[in-house]
């Protein structure tokens, strides 16, 4: 018999004179049938029998607990925000009387990008412009705008003329691009009024405090606050206690699955 030839017994099998076959370096990770990084785990059960053995393997969470809570409180943590803070103010227009007898058109937000204003008896432009579009492409409304005095970056289209005075006035806004037609009898003119479509008037604090805000007057503002105060602490709280467990959870997540192993070859699979 050669030195270092291969011995086969009765059945066939290799025995264990002879040089045997190197065996692989074991896998410091393997991946499942979903792509999951499995870290192996101890040597593989039976080594050195010839049936394939087992081994273990730790799923590694591809989950971060902290970001998966922090994604699901997000979005009400911002609508919370949005609330406390009215960072999304209304789109509502309307036309008082300044101190010097001129109209002004106001807007719960600072939408106003066009207005033009007209005698309804004779046709005639009172006062027009809009606002002016910048390199990007983007516009800057207003909140006020006063006949005659347009705001920062609005370009004049006819000039102010009061005389004579319209005896009913006609007033086109454009607040984010929607047309608003407001339409307003001189003689009905009143000092802290706001004039709104639909031929409809209000007080100045109804218009911003109840029409901007979307709230009855009869709630009060403090009220509205501890309400809204007290359910964000609330959200907050249960994101904290929702984190605490989760990472509690997870400290232990790990399983076991198994990984079959040739033990002649070395070769790992699930």
């Amino acid at each position: 018999m050669a030195v270092g030839a291969p011995v086969f017994d009765e059945g066939g099998l290799q025995s264990g004179i002879g040089p045997q076959p190197k065996r692989r370096p074991r896998p410091p990770w393997v991946s499942d049938s979903q792509g999951r990084a499995h870290e192996a785990v101890g040597p593989p059960a039976g080594d050195g029998d010839e049936d394939a053995g087992y081994g273990e393997a730790a799923v590694l969470s591809d989950q971060d607990p902290e970001r998966v809570v922090l994604r699901r409180l997000a979005l009400p943590l911002v609508l919370m925000i949005l609330l406390l803070t009215g960072c999304t103010a209304a789109n509502r227009t309307g036309v008082r009387l300044a101190d010097d007898g001129v109209p002004v058109v106001i807007n719960c937000g600072t939408w106003i990008e066009h207005v033009e204003v007209t005698d309804v008896d004779t046709g005639r432009t009172v006062w027009a412009a809009h606002a002016v579009r910048s390199p990007k492409g983007g516009i800057r409304g207003s909140a006020t705008v006063a006949l005659g005095s347009p705001p920062r970056r609005w370009a004049e289209e006819s000039p102010l003329v009061l005389d004579p005075r319209p005896s009913t006035w006609r007033f086109r806004v454009e607040p984010l691009g929607k047309e608003v037609t407001i339409v307003v009898p001189d003689a009905e003119f009143d000092m802290g009024r706001v004039y709104r479509p639909g031929n409809e008037s209000e007080s100045m604090s109804s218009f911003y405090d109840e029409t901007c805000s979307g709230v009855p007057v009869s709630v009060s503002p403090m009220v509205l606050r501890v309400g809204f105060g007290g359910a964000a602490l609330v959200l907050v709280g249960v994101g904290v206690v929702a984190l605490s467990l989760w990472r509690r959870r997870s400290a232990g997540a790990l399983r076991s699955v198994p990984i079959a192993a040739d033990v002649q070859t070395g070769t790992y699979l699930l």
